[in-house]
């Protein structure tokens, strides 16, 4: 499969993108959320980036996200927009 086409449904929210783009990180210092509902996309996208060497957390759905996201303050969040108990526009 290809990441592009899973992600076309995502919405993509990025956090101190100017910072990045000032001072270029390493990939390995990048931290990336991935919050889905379906376990297939979650093990795909974070295979794919994790061997693209990014340091992925995953979350299951909109209020786990929320609670990862503060606690690890990810660089990228790739968002699932229809989700159960807290959706991703929540």
């Amino acid at each position: 499969m290809n990441v592009k086409h899973l992600l076309s449904n995502r919405i993509i929210f990025t956090f101190g993108w100017l910072t990045l783009m000032q001072h270029p990180m390493k990939t390995k210092d990048i931290k990336i959320l991935l919050v889905d509902d379906e376990p297939d996309i979650l093990e795909i996208v974070s295979y794919n980036l994790s061997a693209e060497g990014y340091e992925v957390y995953t979350a299951k759905n909109g209020a786990e996200g929320v609670a990862k996201a503060k606690k690890k303050n990810p660089h990228l969040i790739i968002l699932d927009v229809m989700m159960p108990e807290m959706d991703g526009i929540e």
